[in-house]
This record gives structure tokens, sequence and C-alpha cells, in this order.
């Protein structure tokens, strides 16, 4: 038996610690859930006074984890059980350890006399001020649950989203980097077996052949070198970009002019930006409320600093259509249809609406983007090794002719 140190929480948040002898971290923390106990944290105690902590819990819930809690609560809430009932009983059956931790902060707090939206603020970072705002409005319009229903559908499709753009850049990355390693690799151990061999023959190599010979004899040498700092400098960008608001802005600029990349980007800050201006409104959110909401999640700088401007312009008077044409951001077709939403007074099914066109234009594009990458990257495939092996067995060939 192994003597360990532990530290959680109770069902009602309370902070706890002890000693406890078992067989690994995972038994005794099974049997910690068993007694009604959440272990945070888990170490092996040391003779010697030194402790090797285990860390058994990341407090990062999983995006899939959230749309489900939502669903699941929206259920119970239909279906007539309490608030507090509904968190028990989606908490006793949680796989998810740090959906559990979670679920006992937010019972705890709702016990306590607040409400679900202030219970939500204790993961600000897990769970943004949009979530928060519309589950706020659905408390206090008494329709959380129909709220809790809207917030895992924006949640799904946002997820969606952010999937298909990730799957479409896995795939060329994974095969490029393959490529690169691959190449480098027969740069640095199959050719230098050539030279060695072309070094005995005392005659002349073609001028392709030297050159590729010249870059494997450089790759070797300073090719560590050149890998460190690469990656200095890439880890140096992305903390520029994190640190400095100009350098930032620079970048989501280049990403945007980009032939392909840009309008990949655009379509999917739209969808996003509009699908999230739709639901503020439909939850019943001021316009100022939901414009700051959607100048969050933009995920650019250049258009968080165009929503900022038109929530200043549509403050004096100006309609959320003008605005937004005013930016030069926006297609045309958005505040043309945003314009009929507001005539009209349906200017949230207009947004939805247009929220969809784009999510189905996001997708066409990602589509045809696969279609161009998958024959490109094997070109550039062929012609990378086509023309080392020709290196290779050139002076070959011409040693035959001379024969």
């Amino acid at each position: 038996m192994i003597i360990f140190k532990w530290q959680g929480i109770n069902k009602s948040g309370a902070h706890l610690h002890g000693e406890r002898e078992s067989l690994s971290v995972s038994l005794l923390r099974a049997e910690l859930l068993d007694e009604g106990l959440t272990a945070l944290t888990i170490w092996q105690k040391r003779r010697l006074g030194f402790n090797l902590r285990i860390t058994v819990f990341k407090p990062r819930v999983a995006m899939q984890a959230l749309c489900d809690l939502y669903r699941q609560l929206q259920s119970l809430l239909d279906a007539g059980v309490p608030l507090l009932k509904s968190l028990e009983i989606i908490h006793a059956s949680c796989e998810d350890a740090a959906l559990k931790h979670m679920l006992v902060k937010i019972t705890a707090k709702i016990s306590a006399g607040h409400t679900l939206a202030q219970a939500l603020g204790l993961f600000p970072k897990q769970i943004d001020s949009l979530a928060r705002h519309l589950i706020d409005a659905g408390e206090q319009s008494g329709t959380l649950s129909t709220m809790l229903g809207s917030l895992a559908d924006h949640a799904e499709r946002t997820h969606q989203l952010k999937s298909r753009l990730k799957a479409a850049l896995i795939y060329p990355a994974t095969v490029l980097s393959v490529a690169l390693a691959v190449t480098c690799l027969m740069l640095i151990t199959v050719i230098p077996r050539f030279q060695a061999m072309y070094a005995n023959f005392g005659v002349q190599l073609p001028v392709y052949t030297q050159w590729v010979l010249g870059f494997t004899n450089l790759l070797r040498r300073y090719g560590g070198m050149g890998l460190l700092s690469c990656l200095v400098t890439g880890f140096l960008l992305i903390h520029l970009r994190q640190r400095s608001i100009t350098m930032a802005k620079s970048w989501d600029a280049v990403l945007l002019k980009l032939p392909l990349v840009g309008r990949i980007l655009r379509y999917a800050i739209w969808t996003r930006c509009l699908r999230t201006l739709g639901i503020t409104l439909q939850a019943g959110l001021p316009l100022m409320e939901a414009m700051s909401a959607v100048a969050r999640v933009s995920g650019n700088h250049h258009y968080q600093s165009a929503f900022e401007q038109c929530k200043q312009a549509v403050s004096h008077g100006e309609l959320l259509s003008q605005s937004l044409a005013k930016t030069r951001l926006f297609a045309p077709r958005i505040s043309h249809l945003i314009a009929i939403g507001e005539q009209s007074g349906k200017l949230d099914n207009m947004l939805a609406s247009l929220a969809d066109y784009y999510a189905n234009r996001l997708d066409a594009t990602l589509a045809k983007l696969s279609q161009l990458l998958e024959p490109a990257i094997m070109i550039i495939l062929c012609i990378v090794v086509g023309g080392l092996i020709t290196a290779m067995y050139l002076p070959i060939f011409r040693l035959g002719s001379l024969v």
C-alpha cells in the first residue's frame, strides 16, 4: 500500500484534505468519489520529506461537454425539475472530472442564493460573457430552458465551425510536414552516400547535382541551427502577437488579404458575428450589449474595432446596416439584407438566415480548397522526390553514355 495525500471538495463545495493508503492514484480517486468527494490533487507522501505531486484534475472543460450540459439542463427544466435538483442529477451521471468540479462549484453558489448566471461567473475562462448574459436574460424573463437550448445550438455550431476549419488545415499541414521530414532525411542520410561514391570517379558532376550536394552539405552543417532559429522566431512572433496590439492587427490584416485563406476567414468571421448578433437579439438583449458581445467573439482585431465603431454610430442614431456598410469589411449583401430586416422588424431572423448562408458558403469554399490542395500536394511531392532522384542518377547516366 502507498500513502497518498489529497486535496479536494465535497458536494457542498467545501475544501478538504487528508492522507490515505491506497494501491494507486486512480483507485484512491475512485474511493473518494464513492464518498462524495472530488479529488483536485493527489500526491504520494515520501518518507524523506519529498512529495511527488500528481495532478489528476485539469479544470478545462471541453466545448462538447458544455453543450451536453446545456442540453441536459434544458431537458430537466422542461420536465419540471428544479434547477438545483437538475444540477445534482447531471453531477451524479457525469463522467467528466472537470465538469463534475464545475457542477459542484455552481451548485454550492446557487445554494448560497445566487443565480445560475452569477454561479457561471466562477469560470470566466471556460464560460464566456456571452453565455452568462444569455442565461441571465433567460432567468429574468422566465425562459431559461429556451435560452439554454438556443445557447446549446449556438455553441454546437461554433464548435462545428472551428472543427471544420481545423480539419481543412490539418490534412495539408500533416502531409507537407511528413514530406519535408522525408526530404530532409534523404538529404542528410541518402545523398551523402552518392556524394562519397562520385568523389571516387574523379569527374566533374552536372551543375544540378552540384547544387543538390551543396545544399545537402549546408543542411548537414547548419540545419540544426536553422531549425532552432525558426522555432525561436516563431515563438517570438506568437509572443509579440499576443502582447502587441499593433503586431496582432498587422497579422490579422495579412491573413485577410491572402487569396483563398482570406475568403475563408471572412466567411468564418461573418458567420460567427451574424449568428452571435442574432441569438443575442432573440434573447432580448439591447443592441448595444449585443454588439459588444459580437466584438469580443469576432476573433479579428479589425472586425472588433469595426463593431466598436458601429456601436458608437448606432448610439448616435445611425442604423446598423448603414454603420456596417461604412466599415467596408462586410459584403454588400449583408448590409442590404440587414436593412430589410430593420425595416420589417425581423432583424434577428434575417441575421440567422445570413449566418446560415455564409456557413454554407464556408463549407463550399473549404471543400474547394481540399480539392485543390490534394493534387497540388501530390505534384509538389513528385517534383521534390523526382528532382532529388534525377540529381543523384544524372551523373551515372552520363558516365554510361561515355562508356
